[in-house]
């Protein structure tokens, strides 16, 4: 587990903030980010690069060939973008988390570009990808996270989840241990999303493909683990096939337009009676102070009080 010291956007080396130049952000293959002038350094002097965290050997390639850590450099370095239209009002943060090995990238793979790879590469930290929906004429953007399901990085799933609209919990179905790890995504979702949105959880069965030689999680379980841990729906799809993942984002597109409207609703009703509130409390202080006028006129001495004390 990460150490809640360590700043994420200083190199764990030299602790000098990642830059654009001499100190752009890259990926060793174990996952570990520092900076592009201190790789360069230490593979001069020693010829190779261990991890400075987790001691890993790390292949001999040149230090531009490591992949550079789009979400960090994106985070520090990228302008904030002012929204200006109505469509972009309309996006949405969609998370994917869930244990190792789910498919939870092949999913986004499938949805987005209609394509499937069979060789599998480990998510390293997180990835997003953006989609446009139709749904009842209105047109939503989402915006879908790709996490990695190890326990190094789960540490940092907290801060992407907190800004989330949508999670989706996925799991294998040819794998229980995997099923049984969803529960602890779940806690780890609700611990950090923020209590002003309508919380929207999915569990998803993936690799539905392998079901008649390996299934071992059951439809019937994974619809009763959604209702006894009161999530949105359950699903079942197949990220190499294409089976339901269309079917899977369109109802999340329809559940997040009828959350946003009925958000909207909402507030509508609490200005409404914000209004109603401050109309009645002016309404009581004019009828007072006319109240008041009247009686100092009528009775300017006050002598009707006195008498009645």
């Amino acid at each position: 587990m990460i150490s809640n010291d360590i700043k994420l956007t200083e190199c764990q080396i030299c602790f000098e903030r990642f830059n654009k130049t001499n100190k752009e952000p890259k990926i060793l293959e174990c996952g570990h980010t520092f900076c592009k002038e201190c790789l360069i350094h230490i593979q001069k002097r020693i010829k190779e690069i261990n991890c400075s965290i987790c001691g890993k050997k790390q292949s001999e390639k040149n230090i531009e060939d490591f992949t550079t850590n789009r979400v960090l450099y994106d985070l520090l370095y990228l302008p904030t973008v002012e929204i200006k239209n109505e469509e972009d009002k309309k996006a949405f943060k969609v998370i994917l988390i869930g244990p190792f090995f789910s498919g939870k990238s092949s999913l986004i793979r499938q949805y987005i570009y209609k394509q499937f790879n069979d060789k599998y590469n480990v998510t390293v930290g997180f990835d997003f990808d953006t989609k446009k929906i139709k749904i009842e004429n209105q047109i939503l953007k989402l915006q879908i996270w790709d996490t990695a399901g190890t326990e190094l990085y789960q540490s940092l799933t907290s801060s992407f989840i907190r800004n989330s609209h949508v999670g989706i919990v996925v799991f294998d179905i040819t794998n229980r241990k995997g099923f049984e790890e969803c529960k602890n995504w779940i806690d780890i979702y609700r611990q950090y999303q923020s209590e002003e949105k309508n919380e929207l959880i999915y569990l998803v069965g993936n690799k539905i493909d392998l079901a008649e030689k390996s299934r071992v999680v059951s439809k019937e379980e994974g619809q009763n683990f959604c209702i006894n841990n009161k999530l949105r729906k359950y699903f079942e799809v197949s990220a190499k096939t294409g089976e339901k993942v269309e079917n899977l984002f369109q109802n999340i597109a329809k559940d997040l337009l009828d959350a946003k409207f009925k958000e909207n609703e909402n507030i509508k009703l609490k200005i409404e009676n914000e209004k109603k509130s401050y109309n009645n409390s002016c309404f009581q202080k004019i009828s007072k102070n006319i109240k008041n006028t009247l009686r100092h006129l009528l009775d300017p001495c006050g002598i009707t009080e006195r008498k009645m004390e």
